[in-house]
């Protein structure tokens, strides 16, 4: 097998288990949503903006020792992103790094 299509190969591998991570976690945000144990994305936004406006560019749902957080990467209206954790249940701003 030539070296090109092995790293074909391992691509593919790559990109179709990373699509399978990313589909286990939109299931698993969506068990919180409907259990209660966390807002939904769209509502968390929506409180940030109200404290820091700007622009949502990535989020992930995590667990951080039993407590549901959203880690969301956030654009201000001056380009600065932002990193953001916040609580999934009450939308509270947790901590902030980056430039405000």
């Amino acid at each position: 097998m030539s070296f090109l299509l092995r790293i074909v190969m391992v691509l593919l591998v790559a990109m179709t288990l990373n699509g399978a991570a990313a589909a286990g976690n939109h299931d698993d945000a969506r068990d919180a949503v409907r259990s209660g144990r966390s807002l939904p994305l769209g509502a968390i936004v929506n409180q940030v903006q109200r404290q820091q406006p700007g622009r949502l560019l990535d989020a992930d749902l995590k667990d951080r020792g039993g407590r549901l957080v959203y880690r969301l990467r956030w654009m201000t209206p001056n380009g600065n992103v932002l990193n953001m954790i916040v609580d999934a249940r009450s939308g509270r701003v947790l901590s902030v790094k980056g430039k405000r």
